[in-house]
């Protein structure tokens, strides 16, 4: 990473924290785990071709595990403290990055906790995601970031959308603004 992007991370409250270890050098320690999938569609599927380095590096400052399993889909994993949180900023970061890098990109995508049943919430993650138009959906009630993220109800036709939420951004959204400049000046 770009030490500029490190800072970034580390002050977007990243699960983990460091400690120094005496030697001058610091040593990351991490708290309880949680998991969280964040399934990003992306049209036509050239432009995820072209762009995937950048979604790419968006997950990554996040701590996401990425998985392309379609020419439009990527599924990226987060297991850490604050999995729900790094899910919900790599997925507003990656929605800027496609805004910004291309007007004819179509994004959707969807937040949800695998559980205990994570095929069939992979499954279901990847259905909101390209029903989304444009949205992000949050597919597991608030789990404790309604504190630091702007969700706003989300109604589809198609979907049972009691439990479904759309993030509209951060409550300190200007951190994840210059992410998305500095990816964009990348490529």
């Amino acid at each position: 990473f770009m030490p500029a992007i490190e800072t970034w991370l580390l002050a977007t409250g990243s699960p983990a924290a460091a400690t120094d270890t005496g030697d001058g050098s610091q040593e990351m320690q991490h708290g309880p785990g949680q998991a969280c999938i964040l399934v990003i569609r992306i049209r036509p599927a050239r432009h995820l071709e072209t762009h995937f380095d950048r979604f790419h590096q968006a997950a990554l400052l996040y701590g996401g595990s990425v998985e392309q399993t379609t020419t439009e889909e990527l599924v990226v994993h987060f297991d850490s403290q604050d999995a729900i949180y790094m899910a919900t900023c790599a997925g507003l970061l990656i929605q800027q990055l496609a805004r910004r890098v291309n007007d004819n990109i179509s994004f959707g995508g969807t937040l949800d906790l695998p559980g205990d049943e994570p095929g069939k919430a992979r499954k279901s993650a990847s259905y909101l995601a390209s029903i989304a138009e444009g949205d992000l959906i949050f597919a597991a009630g608030d789990r404790g970031i309604q504190d630091r993220v702007e969700l706003q109800p989300f109604r589809h036709a198609l979907v049972d959308s009691d439990r479904l939420s759309r993030v509209t951004g951060l409550i300190n959204q200007e951190l994840l603004d210059s992410q998305a400049d500095q990816l964009v000046m990348q490529g």
